[in-house]
């Protein structure tokens, strides 16, 4: 049975009670983020844990350098001859370092 009652809603309220909701849970994601902001030069490994057809097959390969930072979270990596345009979640910072890059090393004179 239908009752001919009016339905009031505060959609102000409502609203503003969904916005609250919202910043809660993005200030709970980010606070789990690490960030790194990537240069030219870096090495990087890359992440294929979502991307593999089998369980058995490598989580990150790598490392590649970096080539060029670009302004929309994505990086050009130079994986062999290729040059592949990868999005920084997918990336995870290396810890060896670029032997493009390297100091030289100085020898002293006999």
């Amino acid at each position: 049975m239908f009752l001919n009652i009016p339905l009031v809603a505060d959609i102000l309220t409502l609203t503003q009670h969904r916005q609250a909701l919202v910043n809660k849970r993005l200030l709970r994601a980010n606070s789990r983020r690490s960030s790194h902001d990537f240069r030219v030069g870096e090495m990087v490994f890359v992440n294929h844990y979502n991307l593999r057809a089998n369980k058995l097959e490598k989580i990150r390969t790598g490392p590649y350098p970096i080539i060029q930072v670009h302004t929309n979270n994505t990086v050009t990596l130079q994986r062999g001859q290729v040059h592949e345009r990868i999005n920084i979640r997918r990336l995870t910072p290396s810890q060896i370092p670029n032997p493009a890059q390297a100091a030289p090393v100085l020898q002293a004179p006999p």
